[in-house]
């Protein structure tokens, strides 16, 4: 029940816990106030009903509406303390579940499932609600409030308070007893609750590929059988809830007809008056109704428990240390010094590589693919590190993570569009960057004109989810326009204009040459034209260097960049000069009309 990690959340924020409970038990007080004055004045109005002064009635009733009062402005403040438990300690939860996600780095996906961390910080943390705002002040008041009416009606007759307090333990052993039993169920209701989001989620973002393939129907048959099993277990979890309900409420409202029974009978016996039996029989039911409670707000914890569970194996996954040292936020040379690399469980895929890419150069590397050329990109940019060899940047031999990410920017071939404005998506690079050099930088990119046919506001544009209103090649050039914002002194173009159309893809080229001087430049590429007009050239076959030099120089090698070049220019020109024919068909025909 009492889940220390969750305990630790709370830190500084422990006295509005403590400030819950103390209202609580001031409004158990004020029931308790009320309950002994309305004994006491039917006492005195049945037996004594001459005697009884018109002041008595005044200062009765004025002590009962001055005890509502408190009791209202308890409760009000109890909720407003309580809310504000889970919310301070929700937001922290978030927050760490972030930063640690963060601090996996690019490689997030690898350690943790996506779909469950959206779980974990939606549905998962807003669970524990119940645990902090009801769960755990409940607790403290569950053991506190008996007790002190225990003391209460023990002045009044230890017999008749010993009858209720025999009972009170059956309650709090059925908690124990079930939260043993709960403890697996709730870890396998909860695992099924995160394959069938993560089921959903994958369908859901197929769902063209499974028209396409007229798979809908398979995949609705495995929805089918996930959703069954989390119905499932769902029906497990609340039968077991049902049955420990029962067991609390034979001991709560058998407890309160036992304290009852016994008041009478004390009462019929001449033990105890009309006025301390009225108050045994009121305050039977208060004394066994916050261990009841307890119970009902034990069930709904179970939830947050559960996921709490999940939530602590992903913050307490070892962080990678972050090592090595940073070096200046400018141009520098990187080079591979006999670099080999294995993927996990496969063969070597790079053998003993060396690349040196110049600062204010543009250098570039080229291949087959499948020939290690995105793993290069990928072991600049620290995703993954080399078995042997070292990479060095500048002067720094182990350049550190942190700054890797601050100074190099990677375009990729799979950009990530925000569903938000273009101005939006841009200011990822930058947050403060003026629009004019926003709308220059699209400019030179050819978007500025494209995308003003859907909006004149260039940067106003509001994009869809994933940028499904961009065509291919617009969401790969404002991926690059995100990237010339950033303005990092190291860019790495992995397979960048590999949507993009000849035109757009030679404009693009162009603005890379003419701002080398800004940067380390590398370009990845399969198609081997973007080498043309770089100064240095890697051509890989099989995970190694095969060729290297200039254009001209390797060229002359006549080895396989050539003969991949004239095959890949051949068939660009066939494409082209199919193209033309078509356009002169089209020309004829229109004449002819």
């Amino acid at each position: 029940m009492i889940e220390k990690r969750l305990l630790a959340e709370m830190h500084s924020d422990r006295h509005l816990l403590y400030g819950t409970i103390s209202l609580k038990l001031l409004s158990m007080a004020t029931s308790v106030v009320i309950v002994l004055a309305m004994g006491k004045f039917i006492q005195e109005l049945i037996y004594l009903p001459d005697e009884i002064e018109s002041g008595f009635c005044y200062r009765t009733a004025a002590i009962i509406g001055v005890c509502i009062i408190i009791k209202i402005f308890a409760m009000r403040w109890e909720v407003i303390l309580s809310s504000d438990i889970s919310q301070r300690v929700k937001s922290g939860l978030r927050t760490k579940l972030f930063n640690k996600i963060y601090s996996f780095g690019m490689t997030y996906s690898k350690r943790v499932n996506p779909s469950e961390i959206v779980q974990l910080s939606v549905e998962g943390i807003e669970q524990l609600q119940v645990y902090y705002s009801l769960f755990l002040p409940q607790l403290v008041y569950s053991v506190l409030s008996p007790l002190m009416i225990f003391i209460v009606l023990a002045t009044i007759n230890w017999k008749i308070a010993l009858f209720l307090i025999l009972p009170l333990p059956i309650i709090p052993v059925a908690i124990i007893f079930i939260q043993k039993l709960a403890k697996q169920v709730m870890k396998r209701y909860w695992g099924s609750f995160v394959n069938l989001s993560d089921k959903f989620l994958d369908l859901l973002k197929g769902m063209t590929v499974l028209k396409t393939y007229g798979a809908v129907e398979d995949k609705r048959s495995e929805m089918s059988a996930a959703s069954e099993d989390f119905r499932l277990k769902t029906m497990r979890v609340l039968a077991l809830q049902l049955h420990n309900i029962t067991v609390m409420d034979l001991g709560a409202y058998g407890g309160a007809a036992l304290g009852i029974f016994a008041s009478l009978y004390f009462f019929i016996k001449g033990e105890i008056n009309l006025g301390s039996a009225i108050v045994f029989i009121l305050l039977s039911s208060e004394f066994f109704l916050p261990l009841r409670l307890l119970g009902s707000f034990f069930h709904v914890a179970m939830n947050g428990l559960a996921a709490a569970d999940k939530i602590f194996s992903v913050l307490e996954i070892p962080e990678e240390k972050e090592e090595g040292e940073d070096f200046p936020r400018k141009p520098v040379d990187i080079e591979l010094k006999d670099i080999s690399f294995a993927y996990e469980g496969r063969d070597v895929l790079l053998h003993d590589l060396s690349m040196k890419f110049e600062k204010e150069k543009v250098t570039a590397v080229v291949g087959a693919s499948g020939c290690g050329k995105s793993t290069v990109a990928a072991l600049i940019m620290g995703v993954m590190p080399p078995v042997e060899g070292e990479i060095i940047f500048g002067e720094t031999c182990n350049a550190s993570k942190k700054s890797r990410l601050e100074n190099i920017s990677l375009i990729d071939n799979a950009p990530f569009i925000f569903n938000e404005s273009v101005e939006y998506n841009l200011k990822m690079g930058q947050a403060d960057v003026p629009e004019k050099v926003m709308i220059e930088i699209l400019e030179d990119l050819g978007l500025d004109e494209e995308l003003s046919e859907q909006n004149e506001d260039v940067l106003r544009l509001k994009l869809t989810e994933g940028g499904s209103n961009l065509s291919g090649g617009q969401k790969q050039r404002l991926s690059m326009a995100r990237a010339y914002i950033k303005n990092s002194p190291i860019q790495v173009f992995d397979e960048a204009t590999s949507n993009i159309d000849l035109e757009s893809e030679e404009s693009i080229m162009e603005k890379i040459l003419r701002d080398k001087q800004k940067h380390t430049t590398v370009i990845i590429s399969h198609r081997l034209e973007n080498a043309r007009k770089c100064d240095f050239i890697y051509f890989m076959e099989d995970g190694k260097v095969t060729e290297k030099g200039t254009f001209k120089e390797i060229m002359s090698f006549n080895g396989g960049f050539k003969k991949m070049y004239e095959e890949q220019h051949r068939i660009e020109r066939w494409g082209i000069e199919a193209k033309e024919q078509d356009n002169e068909l089209t020309v004829e025909g229109s004449d002819d009309e």
